[in-house]
């Protein structure tokens, strides 16, 4: 069985969906969250969360239409998924990563 590491899989999705590949130099965890999922409250989801400096510029790719930068005032967005508004975006704040 093939097993990916973080790094393999971080560095496909990237480059997937964004068309841009990671500094792993800057690779840094920020943490782990679950909550509900957007569209089934009935199902929930987790996401591991890192934080990296990307090269290249981000377009739009594969199953990704648009691309829109959130910052701490979605927290109060609907249109933001709730693990965004409830769990990701405060803690950006606390750590200083949103200002």
């Amino acid at each position: 069985m093939n097993e990916s590491t973080v790094e393999d899989c971080l560095r496909n999705e990237i480059k997937e969906e964004l068309d841009c590949e990671i500094d792993f130099t800057t690779l840094k965890s920020i943490g782990e969250f679950t909550d509900a999922a957007a569209g089934d409250p009935d199902r929930e989801i987790a996401i591991e969360l890192y934080q990296a400096k990307l090269i290249g510029e981000p377009k739009p790719s594969a199953e990704i239409k648009h691309l829109h930068w959130i910052g701490k005032e979605d927290a109060d967005n609907d249109r933001v998924s709730a693990i965004v508004r409830k769990r990701i975006i405060p803690t950006l704040v606390k750590k200083h990563i949103l200002v």
